[in-house]
Formats: C-alpha cells, sequence, structure tokens
C-alpha cells in the first residue's frame, strides 16, 4: 500500500501508518488478510478453445533454456511447450502458435497475452484470423493484453512447475556457475 500511495498519488507514508490506518478503515479486512481467508475470484471458460493463456517462462533463461507455453483455460491442457535459445522473439513464439492452429485446424476464440513485445505476433495472427467473425469476442476483442501476474491459468502452471522441479534445475545450474565448472559467457557451455 505505502508503493501504491506512492507510486500512484506522490504520497509518501510509513508503513507503521498506513497499517495503524488500514486496521481502523477496514478491520474485518485486516483480520482476514492476517488468517489468510482471501476471496478468490471465480474464474469462468465455456469451453475448448475458448480462451487459451500464452506466456515465456524466464526462470531457466539465464542458462540458456528459454520456455514458452500455452494452456487451455477450461482443461488446463499444455497446448505446446517449447524451450529454444529465445522466447523474446516475436517471430519464434509465433510459430509455435502457428504450429497449434495448424494442428487444431482452427483459432482460439481468444487468446490471453502478456504485454511484452514476444507477443505481437500472435496478436496480430489471432485479430486476423477473427476479424470477420460476428461474435462479441471477434477482431481486437480476440485478444486480451495484461500484466503477467493476471493470466492466472498459465502463471499457476509455471508456479507449479517450478515446485515440481524448475527449482532444481535453477539450483543446479547456479551451483555449477558458482564452481566454475559453467560459465554462461562460454558458448560451447551454453
Amino acid at each position: 500500500m505505502t508503493q501504491r500511495l506512492l507510486s500512484r498519488h506522490g504520497i509518501v507514508v510509513s508503513r507503521s501508518v498506513v497499517c495503524t490506518l488500514l486496521r481502523e478503515m477496514d478491520p474485518d479486512g485486516v483480520e482476514s488478510r492476517r488468517h489468510h481467508n482471501f476471496n478468490r475470484r471465480t474464474y469462468t471458460n465455456k469451453g475448448p478453445n475458448f480462451l487459451i493463456h500464452i506466456d515465456g517462462y524466464d526462470k531457466l533463461k539465464h542458462y540458456g533454456f528459454a520456455i514458452h507455453a500455452a494452456i487451455c483455460g477450461y482443461s488446463r491442457r499444455i497446448l505446446w511447450l517449447r524451450v529454444s535459445r529465445t522466447n523474446n522473439n516475436p517471430k519464434v513464439v509465433a510459430t509455435y502458435f502457428l504450429n497449434y492452429i495448424t494442428e487444431i485446424g482452427g483459432v482460439p476464440r481468444c487468446v490471453r497475452i502478456d504485454d511484452g513485445t514476444e507477443n505481437t505476433e500472435i496478436e496480430n495472427i489471432q485479430m486476423a484470423f477473427r476479424w470477420h467473425d460476428a461474435d462479441d469476442m471477434s477482431a481486437e476483442k480476440s485478444v486480451i493484453r495484461g500484466s503477467s501476474h493476471l493470466n492466472q491459468r498459465i502463471e499457476r502452471w509455471w508456479r507449479n512447475g517450478r515446485q515440481g522441479g524448475c527449482q532444481s534445475w535453477i539450483d543446479l545450474f547456479s551451483n555449477l556457475e558458482l564452481s566454475g565448472i559453467f560459465a554462461t559467457a562460454n558458448a560451447a557451455h551454453m
């Protein structure tokens, strides 16, 4: 809250003042947060290919493994999971999307992407294929752009992946790098 007040309104307030005011203004909310009783948003998705979530995973990128994936918002099925030297090149990422729509013989009703430049080609392709459709999610409405943390299906999948094994790879490469066995500056190592 202190950061939000500063960045949005230019108000500098100490954390203790914010805590005191929150206890006064929203005692129920403070109590809920203390007991970790959060009201979760309800996520609805009408079916397969209604909304797919697309994102890149950068935690292993430093070690040469740029990961990109898409997940069906309805079934949570992994639609693609690709590892490359980059997940920032819009043409590389667009290839994954084109391969997917070729495989299914159609286009998803809507895609959810973050604001990264790697998604510009996917956005253009999706809107072009859905431009002349007559439903409420056609043309530019067929792409939802937003911050990465709002892309909840794929972000949750990344979190599970980190807990389920990615962290061990991060630790391994980090230890190899710290011990001098592996160097990201060495092309042969990468």
